[in-house]
């Protein structure tokens, strides 16, 4: 999502992955949308009532004719504008996120399709001709990019700056919560979005909140170690860590707020594979990094490649002509540092 925002700016980004039944197993939001997303799946998605002036993605998934890439509201909308633009599902869900234009890209069909959505808002400037072309270009990278990959559980990781802070009362009640502490507190918590998790979604003071500043006033009280209190939790968006802290103290007086920040932090081989992208490599080179680093020898890469063993070591040793280094050590130095 970090690239392709690069590649065509949007306010909003939607990602709807389905099932073999094409029912709604996950839903991913960045931007505004996020803060409507319960309301979305409870109250017309799922359990709530039919909406009329626009179809149910998944039954347009369903049906897709094969264009990848089109108006959002074309290919969405069953109404009129101006009926579109008096619907409750306009007034209470789309102009509250700054979801006014957008372009909906398909992911393919098979056992699990999936479909993505850009929006603009009304005072950034229309998708044209370009973005369309090259959404069209890229929607079977990101299709590919949606394949189950390696258990993320076994892999280490790394930092990145995907954080924000929440701030609660001393008895975990949540006081401000921006919308990205919101998404990163979502995925965290709730790992799939969907109408069976829509009530989990509410975070009404989740008990993980709680704890953490139940553990820091132990703390402060003398009945447990000073150290901020630390919680994690992985799955397939990540690990995420979240410490409470003392919010806004002064001199020995306790403050009535805890600070919690919340970090995602990502599996190192995919912050490597990105910096592997980066480099001046052949496609070839590349994949073989990419092999070496997530601990195949040069006869293991060999095999995944489809290539003799006599080539993956010109490859090897090509790479590290063009980096600059003269041994493995020196190559996993080179991508920390890329």
């Amino acid at each position: 999502m970090q690239e392709l925002q690069f590649l065509v700016p949007n306010s909003n980004r939607q990602l709807w992955q389905f099932d073999d039944h094409v029912r709604l197993s996950n839903l991913y939001l960045e931007g505004p949308c996020v803060d409507v997303a319960q309301r979305y799946l409870s109250q017309f998605y799922g359990h709530g009532p039919q909406v009329r002036e626009i179809a149910r993605i998944s039954e347009v998934v369903r049906r897709h004719d094969g264009t990848a890439v089109a108006d959002a509201m074309q290919r969405f909308s069953q109404v009129q504008r101006s009926e579109w633009l008096r619907s409750d599902f306009h007034n209470v869900i789309m102009a509250p996120a700054g979801m006014i234009q957008g372009v909906n890209v398909m992911l393919g069909g098979g056992p699990n399709p999936a479909t993505l959505c850009l929006w603009r808002t009304a005072r950034e400037p229309s998708f044209n001709r370009r973005d369309y072309a090259l959404l069209e270009a890229l929607s079977g990278f990101v299709a590919h990019g949606l394949r189950p990959g390696p258990d993320p559980q076994g892999d280490s990781f790394v930092d990145t700056e995907d954080r924000a802070l929440i701030i609660a009362d001393v008895k975990g009640r949540m006081q401000h919560l921006s919308t990205q502490a919101r998404r990163l507190l979502l995925l965290a918590l709730v790992p799939r979005w969907a109408t069976a998790t829509v009530e989990q979604m509410r975070l009404d003071n989740p008990p993980e909140i709680a704890w953490l500043c139940r553990t820091l006033a132990a703390a402060f009280s003398g009945r447990l170690p000073a150290a901020p209190p630390l919680l994690r939790r992985r799955n397939a968006w990540g690990e995420f860590v979240l410490r409470g802290y003392w919010f806004g103290a002064h001199g020995g007086d306790v403050s009535p707020f805890v600070g919690i920040t919340i970090e995602r932090r990502e599996p190192r081989v995919l912050a490597l594979q990105r910096r592997i992208e980066s480099l001046p490599l052949s496609d070839r080179e590349k994949q073989f990094c990419l092999l070496v680093v997530r601990g195949h020898d040069t006869a293991d890469a060999a095999r995944a490649m489809g290539i003799s063993e006599h080539t993956a070591i010109a490859h090897r040793r090509s790479i590290y002509a063009k980096l600059g280094v003269s041994n493995l050590a020196a190559l996993f130095e080179r991508l920390e540092t890329a």
